[in-house]
């Protein structure tokens, strides 16, 4: 399984406002009014969001993983060579289309 990169644009951004609200000075604070708040980003919320997706899926997956599992043991799991063969070449094709495009760079 691939994980896809984090948006590393939008990280730095939102670090960049945190940074500049952690070195106020008190008298800037204190004119300001100034009131601690809590917000959710756009990515914490999305990340919540697939925290949520992956429990369910989990449960999913135990529920495959013992079917599997009770067609082992009772002798009736079939393993489909062609599928096995068709995913290796189409992974070996992507590390190689990786690898030329790392070179090329």
């Amino acid at each position: 399984m691939k994980i896809s990169d984090i948006n590393s644009n939008a990280l730095l951004h939102q670090y960049k406002i945190n940074d500049k609200a952690a070195y106020r000075s008190k008298d800037e604070i204190k004119s300001d009014n100034y009131k601690e708040k809590v917000s959710l980003s756009s990515t914490s919320r999305d990340t919540e969001l697939a925290k949520k997706i992956i429990e369910n899926y989990q449960d999913v997956r135990l529920e495959k993983i013992q079917r599997l599992k009770d067609e082992i043991k009772h002798g009736s799991y079939h393993i489909n060579e062609d599928k096995i063969a068709e995913k290796m070449i189409n992974e070996f094709l992507l590390d190689i289309h990786s690898l030329s495009i790392d070179i090329h760079k």
